[in-house]
């Protein structure tokens, strides 16, 4: 029995060092955004930015 607790405290122990992984959702609005097919862009006079969801990762 007493190996059993020994067995079971070492996967316990094991098993609560894995990362943890936290995801954030923000909702933008825009007048300039300009959505194409695959990708969603605002530009001004200083900075364009341009986001593409749907490529490898999350562009």
């Amino acid at each position: 029995m007493k190996k059993l607790v020994k067995y079971l405290l070492v996967l316990l122990f094991f098993a609560s060092c894995t990362p943890q992984k936290y995801y954030q959702l923000v909702e933008t609005d825009s007048n300039d955004l300009v959505k194409t097919r695959d990708s969603q862009t605002f530009e001004n006079n200083d900075i364009i930015v341009s986001y593409n969801l749907w490529s490898n990762k999350g562009n």
